[in-house]
């Protein structure tokens, strides 16, 4: 466990790298954030072997490019990435339970082969390219933000889509037993 405490509220530094190849709890409650203060060339890396879990109330913000090849995991609380990453990520994401939730915020986002989407996963104003055939299972909800790219997300659960906009050559498909349901003006 990392930074049990009631706010957490870390800044990294120009060029500085976090690389997760076990296990970090961000625990903080609202307003916890893990953000740079000068620079540029930070990012956080949650290797294959790494497991990344919000387990606070309220949200947690990533501020600095995410990078999961590993397993994302919001079991309380939401994880609000707003940073991009500096590649793809090829991991899970995965919002559980009633409270768990893991938010696409800002910035652009790639999901290549073997990345995945599951429990309670939100697309809320970042972009999310989907480079290969991407799974999800679960709820994803789309308010803004872009979902794109040239691969295929494969909607196994429900997906809610009430703003934002999909574009580029990708395809959305939606899997027997799977929802779309779609409402606002947009």
């Amino acid at each position: 466990t990392l930074f049990p405490y009631t706010t957490l509220f870390r800044s990294v530094g120009d060029e500085a790298q976090i690389q997760n190849a076990g296990a970090f709890n961000a625990e903080g409650n609202e307003g916890s954030a893990i953000s740079y203060y000068d620079g540029s060339g930070q990012f956080f890396h949650n290797a294959a072997t790494g497991t990344f879990t919000r387990s606070g109330v309220g949200a947690a913000e990533v501020g600095i490019p995410f990078d999961n090849d590993g397993a994302v995991q919001a079991s309380a609380g939401t994880l609000r990435l707003a940073g991009g990453d500096t590649g793809a990520s090829s991991g899970s994401f995965s919002g559980s339970g009633t409270e768990g939730l893991v938010e696409f915020y800002a910035g652009a986002f790639t999901l290549e082969s073997k990345a995945s989407l599951a429990g309670r996963v939100a697309l809320s104003g970042a972009t999310l390219d989907v480079a290969a055939t991407v799974g999800q299972t679960g709820t994803l909800t789309q308010t803004a933000g872009i979902l794109g790219g040239a691969g295929t997300l494969s909607v196994a659960g429900t997906f809610n889509w009430s703003g934002g906009e999909q574009e580029g050559a990708g395809t959305t498909k939606i899997a027997s037993g799977g929802a779309l349901a779609g409402s606002g003006a947009d």
